[in-house]
């Protein structure tokens, strides 16, 4: 179920819901752009006050191109991630609250260090 699910979503051709409010799906790939931007930000505060990147591979990213391409990096996935989620709320839901998370651990993180 969660690779059918997996699939469905990582796909050229995602089922939106044509009857989803178009005026909802504007918000939703707002809060999108929104939370990968906290994330950015999050996450360059952070490690530029002595965190480190849990992600083993985004660290290795930002070590090796430094923090505007991160932001391209998040810019290009917030793109990809309103395309996807278009006209599907939940979906598009789903992710804003994982990023959300994310970004609170984040805060929280830096929180501890500067405290």
């Amino acid at each position: 179920m969660f690779k059918t699910a997996l699939r469905s979503f990582f796909t050229l051709k995602p089922k939106r819901n044509p009857e989803a409010d178009k005026k909802v799906s504007v918000i939703l790939s707002i809060l999108i752009a929104v939370t990968q931007l906290g994330d950015y930000a999050s996450t360059k505060l952070g490690l530029t006050l002595g965190a480190v990147e849990a992600n083993g591979g985004m660290a290795k990213f930002i070590h090796n191109y430094g923090y505007d391409s991160f932001l391209y990096l998040k810019l290009a996935a917030s793109a990809f991630l309103i395309w996807t989620c278009w006209k599907r709320p939940l979906v598009a839901s789903i992710i804003i609250l994982i990023y959300a998370a994310v970004i609170v651990h984040n805060t929280f993180t830096t929180i501890r260090l500067v405290g």
